[in-house]
């Protein structure tokens, strides 16, 4: 099973809808404290686990139980991709499957087949051995519960004594010895309900805290829409002529081109035909009378009979001869007039006409003006130079009143009944709230921060106190006291402080149990190259018994007890113990890993040889490491930021 997208809404501190997309290798989902990281982790667990196990009232932040779903999108061991949806408040689901054309179509709603498919891809095994098998929390370290679990008190920190040795006057402490698991129950009875009350407070302040962040992003996002409003007002001068347009404008731009364009072509049909006269006028020649060739030829015989007349005395054929020669002359002269008289009135025609089309344009202007008077006292008053200049401006006055809606309309979805001051105040009231909440924290003592342990020990001590007293007082003591190694027995009181209880519970689960049994040389080696590789002590070897209890030895195959190692190399050797058993289950039960800040007890040097195994192990798998610690991420790494 590879994690693809996780959507929360109205879970805890997500009251906003949100999407993680996970990817497969390494995915580092970091965030600071508060920012949902333990709840991602449980929330992954609840979504595959029946919806009768988790209560509603675990997820819901107060005051927000209207919503409360999550939705899961995973690909399976087949590759076949599926979208489970929990509805935690009305306890309904839905298994959706992508078909071809990337589409999720319902498969089932019903909570038994969507269990059993759910059962089938983890290989069968319940929520508390998936929890404890496949992730981390940093309570659940050595470390972590060495230092909450070891008390003062001799009887319970003290090394148990072998049956062999007990005398009489040892068998006679038992009354005392059961005075102090009573009294051990009082006080952890006591730090329970204190514990109970500081995890209320805890809670209480986590959701002041979310409702603090929501409001200051409601008032943040409501004041710069306030101010972009402001700014859009001022603008909204620019725009103050368009408000006289009528509601039918477009109608009348509409009309206005449509005669524009009508105008236009009869202007051309004008102008076209102007230009034809133009050039018949150009046609005609503009010479003078005197110019022309006949008025010319006339004036020189008529001007050489008058000389020959006059200068000659010519009498009887000669002055007759002379006369025809006059009148051709003169007769050229008049033929030259006429010629000139029939240009002049062609000339005039056609500049009367040529003015005829000045008139015609006119006309056609002043017609097109007065229908689209409309259009004109538009332009006018919206001091626009054009129909298109005007169409721009209104384009622009649409976008300008379009945009002031919508910032409306987000302001009042961010202030929703409220006033900016009102959701001030809800800010500082809420910072206030805080302040005490803290302040109470602050002022009590410090406890456990994994209930559970200290639940699970009361669990024990309410038992023992429960059976009837034994022949062997000691032996109730610590029911994880001896180890067998090659069928000897070893005393080690702290190996029950050494394995978490989720990681005992999902050891123990019979599916597991026959897997490790059957693969023991695979997960000594794999167990002892982590230990080498995380720098725990040199030849040493880590193996599993038939209890499923851890077994350390040395190189000569001597036992080690686990109180000669340190806290650090405790949370090293829990950590190459459970890793090493992740790789030897995920073939048969594959399933993502989860660490919920699990290295804050180690130096920089051995969380980074950490962070390089889980990036190995993400190879052939899924790492998802939640951590308030911003770790260095590499290429192929895939970070989540929590808010």
């Amino acid at each position: 099973m590879v994690f693809l997208e996780l959507a929360l809404y109205g879970i805890r501190n997500f009251t906003q809808l949100t999407r993680l997309a996970f990817k497969p290798g390494l995915n580092l989902i970091q965030g600071g404290n508060g920012s949902g990281k333990s709840t991602v982790r449980n929330i992954l667990f609840a979504v595959l686990s029946p919806i009768s196990d988790t209560p509603q009232e675990s997820l819901n932040p107060p005051k927000s139980a209207d919503t409360c779903q999550a939705a899961l999108i995973f690909k399976t061991k087949n590759g076949e991709i599926h979208r489970l949806i929990r509805d935690f408040n009305r306890r309904k689901s839905s298994l959706a499957e992508l078909n071809a054309s990337k589409k999720f179509h319902v498969t089932t709603q019903d909570e038994e087949p969507i269990t059993k498919f759910l059962t089938e891809e983890t290989g069968g095994l319940p929520r508390t051995a998936l929890e404890g098998l496949f992730s981390m929390k940093a309570a659940w370290m050595p470390s972590a519960r060495t230092a909450e679990t070891v008390r003062p008190e001799a009887a319970l920190s003290a090394p148990v004594p072998s049956p062999a040795f007990n005398s009489p006057a040892e068998t006679k402490t038992l009354p005392h010895n059961r005075a102090k698991k009573q009294k051990r129950l009082e006080e952890l009875k006591e730090l329970l309900d204190k514990g109970e009350q500081l995890a209320a407070m805890e809670d209480q302040l986590s959701d002041l805290q979310s409702r603090s962040a929501e409001a200051k992003r409601r008032l943040k996002s409501a004041t710069e829409k306030t101010a972009e409003l402001a700014r859009l007002d001022h603008q909204a001068a620019e725009f103050e002529s368009l408000k006289i347009i009528p509601e039918d404008y477009h109608l009348v731009l509409e009309s206005a081109e449509q005669q524009e364009h009508l105008k236009i072509e009869q202007l051309a049909s004008i102008t076209e035909k102007e230009e034809f006269l133009k050039q018949d006028l150009l046609a005609i020649p503009s010479q003078p009378i005197f110019l022309n060739k006949f008025f010319i030829a006339g004036g020189v015989l008529t001007l050489t009979a008058l000389v020959l007349l006059s200068v000659l005395s010519l009498e009887g054929l000669y002055r007759q001869l002379l006369m025809p020669v006059l009148l051709a002359g003169v007769g050229s002269m008049g033929y030259a007039g006429f010629l000139d008289f029939i240009k002049l009135n062609k000339r005039r025609g056609i500049e009367k006409m040529i003015r005829e089309t000045d008139r015609q344009r006119l006309r056609v202007e002043a017609a097109f003006k007065k229908g689209n008077a409309a259009c004109a006292e538009m332009l006018k008053k919206t001091s626009s130079a054009d129909i298109p200049s005007l169409k721009e401006k209104i384009r622009t006055h649409e976008q300008f009143s379009s945009a002031r809606r919508q910032l409306e309309s987000e302001r009042k979805q961010f202030l929703g009944p409220k006033t900016i001051e009102e959701l001030q105040q809800d800010v500082d009231a809420a910072a206030g709230q805080m302040a005490q909440i803290e302040s109470k924290l602050k002022a009590s003592s410090s406890l456990p921060s994994d209930l559970y342990l200290i639940q699970e020990e009361v669990r024990g001590l309410e038992r023992d106190l429960a059976a009837p007293p034994s022949a062997d007082p000691m032996s109730n003591l610590n029911p994880f006291s001896k180890t067998v190694v090659a069928g000897e027995t070893v005393p080690d009181d702290r190996l029950f402080q050494f394995l978490s209880p989720p990681l005992r519970a999902g050891l123990q689960a019979t599916p597991v149990r026959s897997v490790l049994l059957g693969r023991l040389p695979d997960l000594k080696a794999a167990m002892t190259r982590l230990i080498e590789k995380l720098g725990g002590r040199p030849e040493t070897e880590m193996s599993l018994n038939e209890e499923m209890m851890p077994v350390l030895l040395s190189s000569a195959k001597s036992p080690i007890p686990w109180t000669a190692l340190s806290s650090g190399q405790r949370d090293l050797y829990h950590l190459a113990l459970q890793l090493a058993v992740a790789r030897i289950l995920s073939p048969s039960h594959p399933f993502p890993l989860l660490l919920d800040h699990p290295l804050p007890a180690l130096d920089l040097p051995h969380q980074q040889k950490v962070l390089d195994i889980l990036r190995e192990i993400a190879q052939n798998g899924q790492v998802l490491l939640l951590s308030s610690v911003a770790y260095p991420n590499r290429e192929g790494d895939h970070l989540i930021q929590l808010a």
